[in-house]
């Protein structure tokens, strides 16, 4: 580390700079501890800190490009730190990888590496910093030193690279001040911690405080007007608390040198009434000379107890929502002004703080009271300003009612009707409620019940209710619609039929729409009642019959009556009805067809009598429609098509009143669409058509086909037959016909196949330098396989050709003799054989052409030329290869390149090709860019998915709004590994488990527009299980263990472990072939498996385990006593080992019978029989069992 710096910074002079006598001796690396007094007081937020600006990017570690554009301080941390900076601002990345080692036996280690960097360029490790950081605070304990990690890339091994990267942290953990001081003065920190002087700002690590808030401009260029007028807004409303400011610019040229003369620093972070910033994140910190301005400005803010001036002109408005006021409001003010900068201000509530922010304009909820507010500034030292003047706000309540629940109806009749709702909700109080009827004022009621009354019974009417409070607020408006009640019919809404013969006349009519409650029908007959019907709710039409005479007109009489409440009853009008038995003339000629689905249309020849106005037509007997006298014809709809039911409809002529009727005519009509074709059967059948016949359908004419396939309409035919082409080769179609008529459609009849498979086509042979390549058109999007012959000998191919050497096949010069017979092979199919003659009668190749030259470049085309190749046989064309992938073949030396993409670099080479397809040596490439923007085209979707450990499905497709996508190129960890233009996946092979691979998809236009990549991370696993493990068995046993073994598994990682189920439940893992288990005594069901490295794992093998436990020690020292004065002897013995229940005594007399004692003492005091011999055996007892006896005898006295 550096000597430390005490040279002054060249500063401007203003009211927080220290004099040149003081600066003369200002130590930068210790000059908190020499300013301990002046700042003691104060927190870390009230602290103006130097900070380093991408401390881990110097022109010492880099060079170049690399220097001019991302470094952003002259030296290393410790320099930094010895100039003065107390912040450290750092970005850390995870540059760890995979590296092969060896020769013999190659092996990936993994290499790990943290290290800071700025956008793609890298610097200094995380390593030295940590030692310089170490050193420099362990110098200078009384320095307080932050570790700003502002960003941290994870990199490649993101899933564990935070608990990696913190153990690099570990020499510094017992130096960090905890994240509980961020409340203490710096006296009180150094008091409590005095060990410690290092904060890590980072929301990872146990001790580590949470990352700062961080002031920038997001601009990839920030000039230095930009960074002043940046500034300026921060330093007006800074951040709250511990808070960073990135006073730096950036151009093209890289970082820019602000040095202590700028504007930015006098003028702006320090100019006095603004100086309101905490920490100042600069780059080159030894030139800025804002060091000695932080220290100038922290010994004024130590001193400083001037309080703010008071702002003025508050004022408060109602906050409006959807044009309705709301319970918030928008506070504004002037702001208040500081000798050292306002930071913030204070909202005041009848005298109570409200709230605080550090802006010039609040908003939020404030309730719906009286309320005097005040405003007061405050500094950064937590100096704070008088109140400012009062000011009065009383929001207007504005919370309307809850909506009324319903309405309902609770009693209804002709003319009146009850309705009620449920009560609303208001914290003012319900005043009432205002009703409406078909959008006009009704009435306004306090109750939550009405009743309309005078209501026209054929009329719908809509009511609404809402409820009103004592604000004058209304809810939302509760709906319900009063429909019509049932209503005496018109007299040409009756229908009347008249059989004079058997003097019986039938009368009936629709009941007007919706009748809610019961009523009585009452029919009369010139005056007379003659029938009295009720009728229920709901019902929708109602007729009766009446024999009648038939000398005379008839007047009928129809009336409806409605009770409702308990007492109340309503009559409506009378309808009268004459029927007149002086009959019209009956109308002619009823016919009826279909023309629509859902439809019959009726014609007939009119009726000849003078008195007709029109006709009424009925169908099975309903309720006949009216229509006009002209023209005869109907239009019958809401036919069922699905139905075969016959339609009986008549006809009959009316006069004016309907009173008359003709006689009727009728006809039976019948609507059905055709029956099912028969099943399609193939008739031939071809890799791209297939013919169809079937039995055909039976139905009104006429009758068309309607052919489906795979559920997609493709032809429509008026014969059972079709031919079908354009079909995928080798593809399951399924054909689906179906018939339709002008009443509807039939089911359909299905037939499933499958196309056979198409042999290759158009064979095609080019060679160049004695290498032939046999071609034929691709299948669209499928890959087959082919196999074949070349003049008898075998090959099999892939998807597009195959290559061989012109020497193994036809050796000797030319001609070269060639029959190919191929055939396609895909899923199991196999095609025909396609055979394919051709000569080589030259195998020459032209010479190299000449270098392409480029000129006329404009932004999509370019036009190039080049010296001719020369041929024994003739050039017949040449073939310019761009790109690598766009061809295009030209008969001269000279083409234009049009349609190529704009503002691209473009590649180009040239190679000659002969008669006999010999190609020459490729020229050389010339590069050259168009004019113009570069497109910006869109990158693919992809996956990966595991066929074998060592193989890989890779898929994708072109994003949907890629442009004539071409095809995709594929890198693999940096290096091209293919080049698909036809199918959409490929087979990534010969990869190593357990490494990463990064697999990159460009996609490519036809004129050579290429995407960004898509990148994708897989790492290979192995997938076959291990071996069971064999011969499992116990070993050795303990009273409380058991030892089993087994022999290996085998695994192609040859890394296993074992993993151990006790009673189908995990109980450990082992890397050994043995394992001891301690259990308490019982019967356990062992499970041992095999898992390898990739979590692989094998079948079980299984044991049982009998763990016996331990049994207690026999008893031992038997004793005998008995005292004259006592006559119960006592037996006595020394406790056996281990946790004993208890002792079974067993004493057994002289004529052979035993008495047995159980007591957990080691005596017992049994009552026997004097002067007798006994016999005694004790035994312990625990939960495992007895013990081995104590056997004895004795004599009684």
């Amino acid at each position: 580390m550096s000597t430390p710096q005490t040279t002054p910074q060249n500063v401007e002079s203003n009211s927080t700079q220290p004099t040149v006598a003081q600066r003369s001796v200002v130590n930068y690396s210790r000059w908190m501890t020499d300013n301990a007094t002046a700042i003691a007081n104060m927190k870390l937020y009230q602290l103006a800190l130097p900070s380093a600006h991408n401390a881990g990017m110097d022109t010492s570690h880099l060079w170049g490009l690399e220097e001019l554009w991302a470094a952003c301080q002259t030296n290393s941390f410790g320099f930094q730190l010895e100039a003065g900076a107390r912040v450290l601002d750092l970005r850390l990345y995870d540059a760890s990888y995979k590296k092969l080692v060896g020769n013999h036996s190659p092996t990936w280690i993994f290499k790990e590496e943290f290290v800071f960097n700025h956008a793609i360029v890298t610097g200094r490790t995380l390593q030295s910093c940590i030692d310089e950081v170490r050193e420099f605070s362990t110098k200078n304990p009384g320095e307080i030193i932050i570790l700003d990690i502002h960003q941290y890339d994870r990199g490649k091994y993101a899933s564990d690279s935070v608990t990696r990267c913190l153990k690099y942290f570990n020499p510094i953990l017992e130096m960090l001040i905890p994240p509980s001081a961020a409340n203490l003065t710096i006296g009180e920190i150094r008091a409590k911690f005095s060990r410690q002087n290092i904060i890590i700002a980072w929301g990872h690590g146990n001790g580590f405080w949470g990352t700062l808030r961080h002031a920038w401009l997001n601009k990839d260029s920030v000039s230095e007007s930009d960074i002043v007028e940046f500034c300026n807004t921060m330093m007006a409303e800074p951040l709250p608390n511990l808070w960073s400011l990135s006073a730096t610019a950036y151009n093209s040229s890289g970082p820019a040198v602000l040095n202590s003369s700028h504007r930015l620093w006098g003028n702006t972070v320090f100019k006095p009434g603004q100086q309101t910033g905490n920490i100042i994140n600069v780059d080159f910190i030894e030139r800025t000379g804002i060091v000695d301005r932080c220290i100038a400005l922290n010994i004024a803010r130590g001193q400083d107890t001037t309080l703010p001036v008071a702002p003025n002109d508050l004022t408060i408005t109602q906050l409006i929502d959807n044009g309705k006021p709301v319970e918030a409001a928008s506070f504004k003010w002037s702001r208040g002004t500081d000798n050292t900068g306002v930071v913030g201000h204070q909202i005041y509530q009848d005298e109570h703080l409200f709230f605080s922010t550090n802006e010039n304009e609040y908003s939020t909820n404030v309730l719906a009271r009286p309320y005097n507010y005040t405003i007061r500034a405050f500094d950064i030292m937590g100096n704070i300003s008088a109140p400012s003047s009062k000011v009065f706000s009383h929001l207007k309540d504005n919370i309307p009612p809850t909506k009324p629940g319903g309405p309902l109806i609770r009693n209804i009749s002709f003319y009146t009707i009850s309705i009620f709702w449920d009560e609303s909700q208001d914290s003012a109080g319900i005043k009432g409620y205002e009703i409406q009827k078909n959008g006009a004022f009704l009435d306004f009621v306090d109750g939550v019940e009405y009743t309309l009354t005078n209501l026209n019974p054929a009329e719908y009417a809509s009511i609404k209710v809402c409820a009103r409070d004592w604000s004058n607020n209304s809810s939302e408006w509760a709906n319900m619609s009063i429909p019509q009640r049932p209503m005496v019919p018109q007299r040409n809404e009756i229908s009347v039929k008249t059989f004079t013969e058997s003097q019986v006349m039938y009368i009936g009519w629709l009941i007007t729409n919706n009748a809610l409650a019961k009523f009585t029908i009452i029919i009369t007959l010139d005056g007379t009642i003659i029938k009295t019907e009720p009728v229920g709710e709901f019902t929708s039409g109602f007729s009766f019959s009446h024999k009648t005479p038939t000398d005379r007109d008839l007047t009928f009489g129809i009336q409806y009556v409605m009770n409702y409440g308990t007492d109340k009853e309503e009559r409506s009008e009378t309808t009268e009805y004459t029927v007149c038995f002086n009959k019209l003339t009956a109308p002619d000629n009823l016919e009826g067809s279909s023309i629509a689905p859902g439809s019959f249309t009726l014609t007939w020849c009119p009726s000849t009598d003078t008195r007709l106005t029109g006709y009424a037509i009925s169908r099975n007997e309903e309720a006949p429609v009216l229509v006009p006298s002209s023209p005869c014809s109907y239009t019958a709809t809401n036919i069922n098509p699905d139905s075969t039911t016959d339609y009986l409809y008549e006809v009959w002529a009316i006069d004016e009143n309907t009173d008359n009727v003709s006689a009727p005519i009728s006809i039976n009509l019948s609507y059905a669409p055709p029956t099912t074709p028969g099943i399609p059967e193939l008739i031939a059948l071809g890799h791209s058509s297939a013919s169809l016949i079937w039995a055909p359908s039976s139905g009104v004419g006429p009758i068309r086909y309607k052919i489906y396939l795979n559920g997609v309409l493709v032809r429509q035919t008026n014969h059972p037959s079709a031919e079908l082409n354009y079909l995928r080769t080798s593809t399951h179609y399924l054909v689906e016909v179906r018939a339709v008529n002008r009443i509807g459609t039939s089911q359909p009849s299905p037939k499933a196949f499958k196309t056979l498979l198409r042999p290759p086509t158009n064979l095609k042979l080019k060679h160049n330098s004695g290498t032939c390549r046999l071609s034929w058109d691709p299948i669209f999007a499928r890959s087959p396989t082919h196999e074949g012959t070349i003049n008898g000998q075998p090959f099999t191919a892939g998807a597009l050709g195959h290559s061989f050497n012109l020497e193994q096949f036809s050796p000797g010069e030319p001609p070269h003799h060639f029959t190919f017979m191929v055939k396609t092979i895909l899923d199991g199919a196999t095609s025909e054989t396609t055979t394919f003659n051709t000569v080589l009668d030259d195998v020459t190749p032209p010479t190299q052409p000449g270098k392409p030259l480029i000129s006329h470049i404009t932004n999509n085309s370019a036009y190039v030329s080049w010296t001719s190749a020369s041929d024994n046989t003739g050039v017949t064309r040449y073939k310019l290869v761009r790109n690598g992938i766009s061809v295009r073949y030209t008969p001269t030396n000279e083409l234009t390149l049009d349609k190529i993409a704009s503002g691209q670099v473009h590649s180009v080479y040239v190679r000659a090709e002969d008669k006999d397809g010999n190609l020459s040596l490729a020229s050389e490439r010339t590069v050259f860019r168009t004019t113009g923007t570069a497109p910006v085209y869109p990158s693919p979707s992809a996956s990966i998915k595991a066929l074998t450990s060592t193989t890989a499905r890779l898929d994708w497709s072109h994003a949907p709004d890629a442009l004539y996508p071409a095809g995709v190129m594929i890198m693999v960890d940096g290096y091209h590994y293919e080049t698909s233009l036809i199918t959409n996946s490929a087979v990534l092979r010969d990869l190593i488990p357990g490494f990463t691979y990064i697999v990159e998809l460009f996609s490519f236009d036809a004129v050579g527009a290429m995407s960004e990549p898509t990148t994708l991370h897989y790492e290979p696993k192995y997938i076959t299980p291990p071996s069971m493990p064999t011969n499992l068995k116990t070993t050795e046993s303990t009273s409380n263990s058991s030892t089993f073994t087994w022999d290996a598994a085998t695994d192609d990682t040859r890394a296993l472990e074992y993993v151990i189920y006790l009673e189908d439940v995990y109980f450990d893992s082992t890397p050994l072939t043995q394992y001891t288990v301690f259990l308490l005594p019982g019967e356990y069901n062992i499970k041992i498996c095999a898992m390898d490295l990739f979590g692989n794992i094998s079948e079980t093998a299984s044991i049982a385990v009998i763990i016996e436990g331990e049994l207690p020690s026999a008893p031992s020292n038997f004793r005998y006593t008995q005292t004259s004065l006592i006559p119960i002897p006592t037996l006595e013995w020394d406790k056996s080992s281990g946790d004993v229940l208890e002792y079974d005594i067993a004493i057994t007399g002289p004529l052979g019978s035993t008495s047995h004692y159980f007591t957990a003492l080691t005596f017992t005091k049994p009552v026997l029989l004097p002067r007798t011999r006994y016999d005694v055996t004790i035994t312990a007892r625990n939960e495992n069992g007895h013990s081995s006896p104590l056997i004895s005898e004795f004599t009684t006295k």
